[in-house]
């Protein structure tokens, strides 16, 4: 016997609602702060698991972090935690947006974030860190960086900052100096130092436009002569006798130490030329390198024809320098008129090929360049002799540079220091073994 019965029903899908969303810091929270934000749903069913998403403005452009990003609950509600990292500089508040997965309910909520303030400068570099004189013809500025930073010790972008010159030795000078600049959005602000005339240490100040309070001085910044001296040039030689007579190849080196007028050493690169009469080949040019703080350079010498026939050749090197001066009053700057400093008076170079230090014009190579154009005086100043110059000369010394140093010169009338002295364009003299 069958046993049947009927009855109708119908099956209603109850939706599921995010029925509130708060935070536990209603009034906001400040940098680098934190809250949690509660969630709790309506339609759930005991036991059935609902998964949310989390999202975040702040989190998404790394200003903040919200954890976790999906979060699945069978109790009807759930918490999340934002976590502030310099939202506030660029925001004022974070919209947090919470979705049920598998549906299109989704509520927000906006959190106030605070914004950082500035409590810090910091020098960051120098770039480069040695310029020269200006019109040396080398670096004369330099790029001094700082960084805006908060609290907690990250950059802040946006931050007005003041710039200026501790010291303006000799004409040294900022650009932009006194004028406020915003920090980039690595919190940098830069300035550009320009050399004067006199070498120093130069140190720049940045402060905080509205709070001068918080501020910072650059270090590592200095600047240099940087032009090769007549009297701080220096020639010497590896061999003094080589077996170069009857060998082709034999080599020699010679080198080249080079300073500026305070001893300090020229920068890299900078050009010596080499020459030689006879006996062999000489690398035209070499360039001085740092090594350890110290600046020279080295040429390569090998024995080959013309032999000269008492076996002696000449090697001569010269630079584009300043001639040496007395400095009396501390300027840096060679100065005229009817006070005229001391100074070194050069003529042009020449290769000896009497190794004598007179110029005979029947023997004799000269070097000419165009400022070096008169007879050149004795040195009888221990340091440098003041003579009368033709006016271009006059205005090359007072911009800190001519055309060439020489250690022997043109005019049969004039002779030269010792080669270990004279140095700017030095010569060297070898005998063949």
């Amino acid at each position: 016997m069958d046993v049947s019965a009927k009855a109708g029903f119908s099956v209603i899908a109850i939706p599921i609602q995010i029925q509130s969303l708060t935070s536990d810091s209603p009034a906001g929270i400040g940098p680098y702060g934190q809250t949690n934000i509660d969630v709790v749903l309506s339609g759930t069913l005991p036991g059935v698991p609902v998964t949310l998403q989390a999202v975040s403005q702040c989190a998404a452009t790394g200003k903040a972090t919200l954890l976790p990003a999906l979060l699945t609950t069978s109790i009807g509600s759930g918490s999340f935690v934002l976590k502030d990292n310099q939202c506030g500089v660029n925001s004022n508040n974070d919209t947090v947006t919470i979705s049920v997965v598998g549906s299109t309910e989704s509520k927000s909520i906006q959190i106030p974030i605070g914004k950082p303030a500035a409590s810090s400068l910091a020098y960051v570099s120098a770039s480069p860190s040695v310029i020269y004189l200006k019109g040396s013809g080398f670096a004369e500025s330099s790029t001094v960086t700082f960084q805006v930073r908060d609290s907690s010790g990250n950059p802040l972008p946006n931050v007005p900052v003041t710039l200026s010159l501790v010291n303006a030795t000799g004409g040294v000078t900022l650009e932009g100096a006194g004028i406020p600049r915003n920090s980039d959005s690595n919190g940098q602000v830069s300035g550009r130092v320009v050399a004067g005339t006199v070498p120093t240490p130069v140190r720049v100040r940045a402060e905080l436009s509205s709070n001068t309070s918080v501020n910072t001085v650059s270090s590592g910044l200095s600047i240099a002569v940087g032009l090769p001296a007549q009297q701080n040039f220096s020639l010497a030689q590896r061999t003094i006798n080589i077996e170069g007579w009857n060998y082709d190849g034999t080599t020699n080196s010679y080198t080249i130490i080079a300073s500026d007028r305070l001893g300090n050493p020229v920068p890299d690169d900078t050009a010596i030329n080499f020459v030689t009469e006879g006996g062999g080949q000489i690398a035209s040019q070499a360039f001085t390198k740092s090594v350890q703080g110290l600046s020279s350079a080295t040429a390569t010498f090998q024995s080959s024809e013309p032999r000269p026939a008492d076996g002696r050749i000449t090697v001569l090197a010269y630079a584009l320098g300043e001639e040496s001066f007395l400095d009396l009053n501390g300027n840096n700057v060679w100065d005229g008129g009817s006070s005229a400093e001391p100074f070194q008076d050069l003529g042009d170079l020449f290769i000896s090929r009497r190794f004598v230090t007179t110029y005979d014009s029947a023997v004799d190579q000269t070097i000419s360049f165009a400022n070096s154009t008169e007879n050149c005086v004795l040195n009888t100043n221990p340091c440098c002799r003041a003579t009368p110059r033709s006016r271009p000369l006059v205005r090359a010394a007072t911009r800190h540079w001519v055309e060439t140093l020489c250690a022997v010169r043109r005019k049969p009338s004039c002779r030269p220091r010792r080669l270990r002295s004279t140095s700017s364009v030095a010569a060297s003299a070898i005998r063949w073994a």
